[in-house]
C-alpha cells in the first residue's frame, strides 16, 4: 500500500511539474504562476488526491472489517488487522482512537501520520474527514415554507463542513427537492407537486447533522368564474326576490384562498351577501363582483325588475244612473306600485248588454290601465282586469235608473167598508225601468178615513174622503182621491124571540133593527111584516101586539134584501093545579093512577109529573105511579114554568121472605089419593103473598108396577083453601126400582092468605109386600115472599 501511495505521489508531482513547464513555454511567467495561485491550486489538488487515496484505503479496510463482524458493525480489532495490511504499522504510519458517545454509540478517529490527514470512521462504516464529522449545518429560517403546486422555491443552508449536503423530501408526491448545481449542494430547489398541509425537507451531512424545514404545499385560485351570469334577472313581483349566483374556482384542487368577497355596485338596487345571494331591492341594473382572497375576480350584470303581485280596480264598485251620471272612469293600480313588466292590462265584461267599456288613451296613445264604463241596461256586471302575468281583479258595476216622474194607478178610488174595503195602488214610473230611488213613501191626508201602508195598500177606515199620495226617494210625487162609503150587509133585531101571556102581563113590545155594519149609510130602509096576524101584528115602527094563542114570525126587510126575524109566541098560562088523590099506599111493583085539574082549562101551558124519590116510586107523564121500593115519596104536578104545582104523598109497602121445608117417609101402607106432607103451615096472621118458589118431589120403591104421582100447593084465604099449583106424572117401576117425580116451583101472587099446605098424590093403595119393604116419601123446599104491610 505504501508503494501505491508513493507511486501515485510521484506521478502527481511529475504531472504538476509538467504543467508548470508548459505554462512557462506558453509565456506565463513564474511570478504569474505563483501570483495567480496556480502553485497553490496544484498543491490543493495534490492534497485532495492524497485524501481520496486515503479514504479509499479506509473504505476498503472498513468493508473487510464489516464482513468479519457478526453484528454488522465496525469493530476495532478487525480494523487494525486490515490497517496493518493496507496502511502500515500503528503508531508509525497511523493512529486509531476509539471514542464512546453518550448515547452508547462509538466511532474511531484515524490519523495518517505522514500526511497529517485525520478521518472518522462510524460504526456503520461511514468514512468522513475529521472536519466533516465535526462540522455543523444551519438554515437562515425555520418558518413554515408555503409553496404553490407547480411553482418552485429554493432553500439554502450554511455548513462548516466540506461534506456535500444531502436533501430529502418526506413526501415526494407532494414536494420534490433537487440540487440544481452539484458544485453547490448548500442550495436546493423545492417544487410543489400536490396539496399537502405539512411535509418536511431535510438537509443533512454525512456526519448525521441535519436541519428540517416544514413545508406546506397548496393550490391558490388561478381564476374564478360566475357560472350563471348570463341574463341574470330578479323579478320582485314573482314572490322570489333573490338569485343565487354560482361560482367555479380553477383549478379544482384549490385548497386555500377560497373565501370570497362579494360586492354590489349599487346597494339601493340590489345587495349581495357573502354567499353570493343577490336580493333585489329596486328596479335597475347592478354589477355584482366576486373576489378571491388572492385577488382573482369575476363580475356579472343583474337586472332587477318588478311584475305585478296583484292589481286593484279603482273604484271597486261603480254605480251608474241612466237618468243621471251614466259614465265613469275605471283605473288599475298595481301592487307593487313600481311594477314595470308584465303590466299590460286586458279587459273583459261579464255582460256587454248592460255595460259598454272603452279604453281611455292619453296623448301618446297609451291606455295607462284606464277604461270608460257606460251603462246600457239595468243590472249588475263584473269588469275584470288581467295583467300579462295573469293577475286579475274585478270591479262591480251597478247600472240603475232613477225615476223622472211617477203616476198612481188608479188616480181615483171608491172603497166600500162592506165590500171592497182595500185596494193596492200601483206606481207607474218614467222611465219604466226605474229601479233605484224608487222606494215610495205613502201618506194619507186623513188616516181616519183611509190609511195606506208601505206597499200602497189603501184600507178604508170610515165613511168620508181623503187623498193618498206617493213620493219617491228623489222627490217625485203623485196622488189618488179616495171616497169611502159603507153598504148595508145584514140586519138583525134586538130580540129574536117574544113571548106574550094572555093570562097576564103586557100584550105588546117594540122590536129595534140593528144595522151591520152599524155605520152603514147605503140601503138602510126597513119594511115590517107578520106571518100570522091572528096571533100577532106589527106596525111600521116594529111595534108587535099579541092577538091570540099561537105562534107568528115578525120579519124586518132592508132595501138590499137582507132580513131579520123574531119568533112570537102567545100563550095562556096556568093559574092553579090540583091532584087526586092527595095521598095513597101501594105495594112494591104496585101502581096507582093520579088525576089532575088545570085552571084555566084552555091553557097553552104544559104540565110535568115528578117524583121526589124515584128509588121508592116513579110517575109517568100520565100520572101513573109505580112502587119500586119500600118507603115514601112525593109526587108533584108542575106547570112548565114551575111556579104552579100540586102534590100527592105515596107510601110504598115492601116485602119479606121466609122458608118452608116439609118431608114425608114411610114403609107402611098409604091409601090412594092426596096427602098433606107433614101438616099445614100457618102464618099466624093474614099476609099478602107476592111469590112462592122452590121445589117438590114424591117417590116410591116397588115391583112391576106403574104409579101416577102428583104434587100440589094450596093456600087458605081465611074462608076456604085455594089450589095455587099442581102437577102429575106416571112412572113404571121394575122390581126393586125407585120411581120419583121432581118439580121446580115458581109462583107469582098478590093476595092475602093465612095458611099454606104442601100435598102429594098417588093413584093406588100401597102396602108392604113380603119380598120388599116398598118405602115411599115426599118433600118440599119453598121460599115465600110477602108484603110487609
Amino acid at each position: 500500500m505504501n508503494n501505491i501511495i508513493k507511486k501515485d505521489g510521484i506521478t502527481l508531482i511529475a504531472l504538476t511539474v509538467t504543467i508548470v513547464v508548459l505554462l512557462i513555454i506558453s509565456g506565463v511567467t513564474v511570478s504569474q504562476i505563483i501570483g495567480s495561485g496556480v502553485i497553490k491550486q496544484v498543491t490543493t489538488a495534490k492534497d485532495n488526491t492524497n485524501k481520496a487515496e486515503e479514504k479509499e484505503i479506509l473504505r476498503t479496510s472498513v468493508i473487510t472489517a464489516l464482513g468479519k463482524s457478526s453484528r454488522a458493525k465496525v469493530e476495532e480489532a478487525h480494523l487494525k488487522v486490515n490497517f496493518e495490511k493496507n496502511i502500515g504499522e500503528e503508531g508509525k504510519d497511523y493512529t486509531i482512537t476509539k471514542v464512546q458517545e453518550e448515547d452508547g454509540s462509538k466511532h474511531f478517529n484515524i490519523e495518517f501520520l505522514k500526511s497529517k490527514n485525520q478521518y472518522t470512521i462510524l460504526e456503520d462504516g461511514t468514512v468522513l474527514d475529521r472536519n466533516d464529522y465535526e462540522g455543523d449545518i444551519t438554515t437562515d429560517s425555520e418558518e413554515l415554507l408555503v409553496i404553490e403546486v407547480g411553482e418552485t422555491t429554493t432553500i439554502t443552508v450554511e455548513t462548516n463542513s466540506n461534506d456535500p449536503v444531502t436533501w430529502k423530501s418526506t413526501n415526494e408526491s407532494a414536494a420534490e427537492v433537487k440540487v440544481e448545481d452539484i458544485r453547490n449542494t448548500h442550495t436546493a430547489t423545492i417544487r410543489g407537486v400536490a396539496n399537502c398541509d405539512e411535509l418536511t425537507i431535510v438537509a443533512s451531512l454525512s456526519n448525521g447533522k441535519k436541519i428540517e424545514r416544514k413545508v406546506k404545499v397548496q393550490t391558490s385560485p388561478k381564476s374564478i368564474t360566475i357560472t350563471n351570469k348570463n341574463k341574470v334577472t330578479i323579478n320582485l313581483g314573482s314572490g322570489v326576490d333573490f338569485v343565487q349566483l354560482q361560482t367555479k374556482i380553477e383549478p379544482d384542487t384549490v385548497n386555500v384562498n377560497q373565501n370570497l368577497t362579494w360586492k354590489s355596485s349599487d346597494n339601493k338596487i340590489a345587495k349581495v351577501d357573502q354567499n353570493g345571494r343577490v336580493v333585489g331591492l329596486a328596479n335597475g341594473t347592478v354589477i355584482i363582483t366576486v373576489t378571491t382572497q388572492n385577488g382573482k375576480e369575476d363580475s356579472c350584470s343583474v337586472l332587477v325588475q318588478t311584475s305585478p303581485k296583484s292589481i286593484k280596480l279603482n273604484p271597486e264598485t261603480i254605480t251608474l244612473d241612466k237618468s243621471g251620471t251614466n259614465t265613469q272612469i275605471l283605473s288599475v293600480s298595481f301592487e307593487p306600485s313600481y311594477s314595470n313588466i308584465e303590466n299590460a292590462i286586458s279587459w273583459s265584461c261579464s255582460d256587454t248588454s248592460k255595460v259598454a267599456i272603452t279604453e281611455v288613451k292619453d296623448e301618446k296613445g297609451s291606455t295607462n290601465g284606464k277604461i270608460m264604463v257606460t251603462g246600457k241596461a239595468n243590472g249588475t256586471v263584473k269588469i275584470t282586469a288581467t295583467t300579462a302575468n295573469k293577475k286579475s281583479t274585478t270591479a262591480t258595476v251597478i247600472v240603475q235608473t232613477t225615476p223622472k216622474s211617477i203616476s198612481l194607478v188608479p188616480n181615483s178610488l171608491n172603497l166600500d167598508m162592506s165590500g171592497t174595503a182595500s185596494k193596492k195602488l200601483e206606481v207607474s214610473f218614467v222611465p219604466q225601468d226605474s229601479n233605484t230611488k224608487n222606494g215610495i213613501t205613502w201618506t194619507s191626508s186623513n188616516p181616519s178615513i183611509a190609511t195606506v201602508d208601505n206597499y200602497g195598500n189603501v184600507t178604508a177606515k170610515a165613511n168620508g174622503d181623503t187623498v193618498i199620495k206617493g213620493r219617491t226617494e228623489n222627490g217625485k210625487e203623485a196622488s189618488c182621491n179616495v171616497h169611502v162609503q159603507t153598504s148595508l150587509k145584514t140586519i138583525s133585531l134586538n130580540k129574536t124571540k117574544l113571548s106574550f101571556d094572555m093570562s097576564s102581563g103586557s100584550k105588546s113590545e117594540r122590536l129595534n133593527v140593528r144595522l151591520n155594519p152599524s155605520t152603514a149609510n147605503v140601503n138602510t130602509g126597513i119594511t115590517w111584516s107578520s106571518s100570522n096576524t091572528n096571533v100577532a101584528t106589527v106596525d111600521g115602527n116594529g111595534n108587535v101586539t099579541a092577538v091570540g094563542n099561537g105562534g107568528a114570525t115578525i120579519t124586518a126587510k132592508a132595501q138590499n134584501g137582507s132580513t131579520a126575524t123574531c119568533s112570537v109566541g102567545v100563550i095562556r098560562s096556568i093559574v092553579s093545579l090540583s091532584v087526586s088523590p092527595s095521598s095513597s099506599k101501594i105495594f112494591v111493583n104496585g101502581t096507582v093512577q093520579l088525576s089532575k085539574s088545570i085552571n084555566p082549562s084552555n091553557t097553552t101551558e104544559g104540565t110535568i109529573w115528578t117524583s121526589s124519590n124515584t128509588n121508592v116510586a116513579t110517575v109517568n107523564s100520565n100520572g101513573l105511579v109505580t112502587g119500586k121500593n119500600e118507603g115514601t115519596a112525593t109526587i108533584t104536578l108542575k106547570n112548565s114554568n114551575g111556579n104552579k104545582y100540586a102534590t100527592c104523598q105515596i107510601k110504598v109497602i115492601g116485602y119479606r121472605t121466609f122458608s118452608i121445608s116439609r118431608s114425608f117417609w114411610t114403609t107402611g101402607e098409604v091409601n090412594a089419593g092426596w096427602h098433606v106432607c107433614q101438616g099445614e103451615v100457618s102464618f099466624g096472621e093474614a099476609r099478602n103473598i107476592v111469590s112462592i118458589s122452590g121445589w117438590g118431589k114424591v117417590g116410591e120403591t116397588g115391583m112391576w108396577d106403574e104409579v101416577k104421582f102428583g104434587l100440589r100447593i094450596r093456600a087458605y084465604n081465611g074462608s076456604s083453601w085455594e089450589t095455587l099449583w099442581e102437577d102429575y106424572e106416571s112412572i113404571y117401576r121394575w122390581w126393586g126400582e125407585r120411581g120419583e117425580m121432581y118439580r121446580d116451583i115458581s109462583l107469582s101472587l098478590n093476595k092475602k092468605y093465612t095458611m099454606l099446605s104442601c100435598d102429594f098424590y098417588n093413584d093406588k093403595w100401597i102396602n108392604k109386600n113380603w119380598w120388599a119393604d116398598d118405602p115411599r116419601d115426599s118433600s118440599f123446599g119453598l121460599t115465600v115472599t110477602y108484603y110487609n104491610d
